[in-house]
């Protein structure tokens, strides 16, 4: 538009949309840049995991146990994440999408009783639209 209406260029606009754009390429993950820990507290057994669970916003997803670990099946199609355990009831995946930027975290609350899941927390999907915590990304377990 420079050229067109004034003749020359006037900006850098590529160098000035480059520096505003670049803190959305930014993994905003708990687990960006770190590694798992050496001698990470051991996850619970699969069943305390596996299930289906609720958002109001996205739907049902499951957690299902398969080829030696949990993956979450995420609606419409579904997609299907592995999940890969990094500490406790805190797991690591990678979501897909053109907003997606590397590892993510999964992690699982307990119940009282501490006998099952109660809720998975979904940190990309928590975070990705709605970065204020609003918990769209709370899954509570059915």
């Amino acid at each position: 538009m420079d050229l067109v209406i004034g003749g020359r260029i006037e900006n850098d606009w590529f160098g000035l949309s480059s520096q505003l754009l670049a803190q959305e390429y930014v993994n905003p993950s708990e687990l960006a840049g770190k590694k798992p820990p050496l001698h990470p507290t051991p996850a619970q057994p699969d069943s305390f995991y596996t299930g289906t669970y609720h958002s109001d916003y996205y739907g049902t997803i499951t957690v299902v146990a398969r080829d030696g670990g949990l993956h979450v099946l995420m609606p419409p199609k579904p997609t299907d994440y592995p999940l890969d355990h990094w500490d406790g009831n805190l797991f690591a995946f990678f979501p897909v999408g053109e907003n997606a930027l590397g590892i993510s975290a999964a992690t699982f609350a307990p119940d009282q009783n501490n006998d099952r899941a109660a809720t998975l927390t979904m940190e990309y999907y928590n975070n990705s639209e709605y970065p204020d915590g609003t918990g769209i990304g709370i899954f509570n377990r059915q």
